[in-house]
């Protein structure tokens, strides 16, 4: 089983199953990756986690840096794409 801020895959004997409520993977990394590429318009010196090609269910990158109020106005575009930012 593998974890995710809040989503779950886990792999049993056959194909992965994803414990959370995401009818369909590759439309949900479409939607992450359009909200990111947003975020990027105001931070361009964000970039992918390392390990980002390989989760499912959420996308990774570093706050380092930022201000409180910049974590605000991220959450807030996250919101704004149907995303929670933690």
């Amino acid at each position: 089983m593998i974890t995710e801020n809040g989503g779950a895959v886990c792999w049993p004997e056959q194909a992965p199953i994803i414990l959370s409520p995401i009818a369909v993977i590759a439309d949900h990394r479409q939607q992450l990756q359009q909200c990111f590429q947003q975020i990027q318009q105001h931070w361009p010196q964000l970039q992918p986690a390392a390990d980002n090609a390989f989760r499912q269910t959420d996308w990774a990158f570093d706050v380092a840096g930022l201000s409180p109020a910049d974590l605000d106005w991220i959450a807030a575009i996250a919101t704004e794409h149907g995303l929670d930012f933690l």
